[in-house]
């Protein structure tokens, strides 16, 4: 639920901060023991007090708008031992925002139990 809801925080942080005509790649990798979304788009790109040493404060776009989401998203990845980076995207243009994650496989620990097949005479008749 955490990847989904940090995932969901990077888009709409495209979509509220990166301008008009935006393109936007996503891309997904596992290496060793962790996983890495990265989200890049074209757009107008970081504003000056996310281009050093941002600790997850919440910042504000050069149109004066705040971007919680993205303190959020940081807050939330190192809650889950991960990080997220902030840096210019492809070539100097736009954003690259970056989450890491510890990779836990799903099966086995998430299984739900098996529920019970009823029988016959588990089954409510109506009165008759």
């Amino acid at each position: 639920h955490r990847v989904r809801d940090l995932f969901q925080i990077l888009l709409e942080n495209v979509i509220g901060h990166a301008g008009e005509d935006v393109s936007v790649k996503v891309s997904v990798r596992r290496f060793q023991d962790r996983y890495q979304v990265s989200v890049c788009d074209d757009g107008v790109g970081l504003p000056d007090s996310l281009r050093s040493d941002w600790k997850g404060e919440p910042v504000f776009s050069d149109t004066g708008r705040a971007s919680l989401g993205l303190a959020i998203a940081y807050h939330l990845a190192r809650a889950h031992k991960g990080e997220l980076t902030l840096e210019p995207g492809d070539d100097g243009v736009g954003t690259r925002a970056t989450f890491s994650l510890p990779f836990s496989p799903v099966s086995g620990r998430m299984a739900a139990p098996p529920v019970p097949t009823p029988s016959e005479s588990d089954i409510p008749h109506p009165a008759r």
